[in-house]
């Protein structure tokens, strides 16, 4: 090998999924958890809806587990959006993890989807900690 050439090397992905569904009323919901090292993926998609509606970030402040965590929604309309960067943030306390990214496609956003939503997500955290990075 000359001595200027740069040499590639593959390595394994740390990357890791988690997928699961509820049934909530006439909806089926379908959640994929993309655990990666510092940071967090949650799409939650109605089964009939499969576009990208919108996109919320929550990033947990440094030192400090008593503050709120900076929230950001990166996609979608910000006033429409409310429901996902306060999930996003409930879920950044939550985990250990320093960013979580929450992709959240669900038409019926209100009073009866968000706290089934959050408890299935809740539960599935309590009994699969290890799927996502506790």
């Amino acid at each position: 090998m000359a001595k200027n050439e740069m040499q590639i090397e593959f390595v394994t992905s740390t990357f890791t999924t988690h997928t699961f569904q509820q049934q909530i009323l006439d909806t089926k919901v379908d959640y994929q958890i993309t655990n990666m090292n510092e940071s967090m993926l949650i799409t939650i998609s109605q089964m009939d809806m499969p576009q990208f509606q919108s996109m919320s970030m929550a990033l947990k402040r440094n030192g400090n587990r008593t503050l709120e965590p900076y929230v950001a929604v990166l996609y979608g309309a910000c006033n429409v959006d409310e429901i996902g960067h306060n999930l996003a943030a409930k879920i950044a306390k939550k985990l250990e993890k320093r960013v979580i990214y929450l992709i959240l496609n669900v038409t019926d956003s209100t009073k009866i989807m968000i706290p089934e939503i959050e408890k299935r997500l809740y539960n599935e955290i309590k009994q699969f900690p290890s799927k996502f990075g506790l």
